[in-house]
């Protein structure tokens, strides 16, 4: 997870990033803008790693353009289109999920020159699903699962009598698409 798109350890290929846009949490001049400065842009980290199912995820907005943008986790041997997915006012988590990826290198690429997205929160996981963000500077970091509770005393309920039924909805704006 990250949130430093500056950082050395973030390839830019043909592409400049800047911090200077609202981010998520509110903090201004925060968030990143990805600007591609020629075609097929590219914002990329590598992790040394065995091989595993990878989760790469990333709040993003569309700034300025309407070229394709695509996300990977195998470095750009195979792309996800997420174009259709972006607007520009609304964050959305995009992600994309691959099986038997070693050495993951996550990309965001854009595939016209002059095109933006303002991007915020990035992570990669070895999941098949994104989980909650987990903001860290450069360290990896493990994380614990989810977990929701609550007493059944809180909700006026008699266990002996009834049925709760839940629906969650963790992201359904991200298209959850399969490399």
């Amino acid at each position: 997870q990250t949130r430093t798109f500056s950082n050395a350890a973030r390839t830019k290929t043909n592409a400049t990033v800047a911090a200077h846009i609202v981010r998520l949490d509110g903090v201004i001049n925060s968030a990143f803008t990805f600007t591609a400065t020629s075609a097929n842009a590219l914002l990329s980290q590598t992790v040394t790693s065995a091989s595993a199912t990878r989760c790469g995820s990333v709040n993003i907005k569309r700034g300025v353009g309407s070229g394709a943008v695509s996300l990977s986790v195998d470095g750009g041997t195979t792309y996800t289109d997420i174009t259709a997915q972006l607007s520009t006012t609304l964050w959305a988590r995009e992600f994309v999920s691959q099986a038997a990826v070693t050495n993951p290198t996550f990309v965001v690429k854009l595939a016209t020159s002059g095109d933006t997205v303002i991007i915020d929160q990035a992570q990669l996981e070895s999941l098949a699903f994104p989980t909650l963000p987990i903001i860290t500077t450069a360290a990896q970091v493990s994380a614990s699962r989810d977990l929701i509770s609550c007493l059944s005393s809180l909700l006026n309920f008699n266990e002996s009598e009834g049925t709760i039924v839940l629906g969650i909805h963790s992201n359904p704006g991200a298209s959850g698409a399969t490399a």
